[in-house]
């Protein structure tokens, strides 16, 4: 039987990505724990605005 590893679910809520640093006080943070966690943890995002969750076109 395999070891359970511990998994940790993160909902950051307003943290939405872009890549773009200009008017992102996200991405111009320093943020070095999230940063580490990135790095080195399988992750995953997902759309939440928009057509993905049954909005409207622009809402």
């Amino acid at each position: 039987m395999q070891k359970r590893r511990p998994v940790m679910l993160v909902v950051l809520d307003g943290w939405g990505w872009r890549e773009e640093a200009a008017d992102n006080a996200v991405r111009q943070a320093r943020t070095p724990s999230f940063d580490q966690l990135w790095a080195t943890c399988p992750h995953a995002s997902l759309r939440t605005s928009g057509k993905d969750v049954g909005l409207p076109e622009r809402q």
